[in-house]
C-alpha cells in the first residue's frame, strides 16, 4: 500500500485565541511534521529537560504530566526518527516548533 502525503503550506489551526502553525511535508523517503505553538523562548537547558520522563513546564501535579514528549521520543527512537524544539518567530509574536523526521 503507498500512502502519499501532501504539503500543507503554512496550515493554520485557531485554538482558542492562539494560532497554531502546522506544516507536513516529505522529502528523501521521510517525513517532516512541524507543529508552531505560541509560547515564551526556551534556552538551552529547558530544551534538553523537555524529553526527560516526567519533566513538565504546567503547574500541575507532576505525577500525571510530562509523559507524552518523553513517549514520543522513545517512539521516534525506535523508528530512527528525530524530534528537535526551536524557538522562532511568527506574525511579530513567540513560538516554540517542534521538528518531527521519521
Amino acid at each position: 500500500m503507498d500512502v502519499k502525503l501532501y504539503t500543507i503550506p503554512h496550515c493554520k489551526i485557531m485554538y482558542t485565541n492562539d494560532i497554531i502553525y502546522i506544516d507536513i511535508n516529505c522529502s528523501n523517503n521521510k517525513l517532516n511534521f512541524s507543529i508552531s505553538n505560541p509560547g515564551p523562548a526556551v534556552t538551552p537547558e529547558i530544551v534538553k529537560n523537555f524529553f526527560k520522563k516526567g519533566y513538565t513546564t504546567k503547574n500541575m501535579d507532576v505525577n500525571s504530566h510530562g509523559y507524552g514528549l518523553f513517549n514520543l521520543k522513545n517512539a521516534l527512537d525506535e523508528y530512527n526518527g528525530t524530534i528537535t524544539l526551536d524557538n522562532e518567530i511568527l506574525e511579530h509574536k513567540q513560538y516554540i516548533k517542534f521538528t518531527i523526521v521519521v
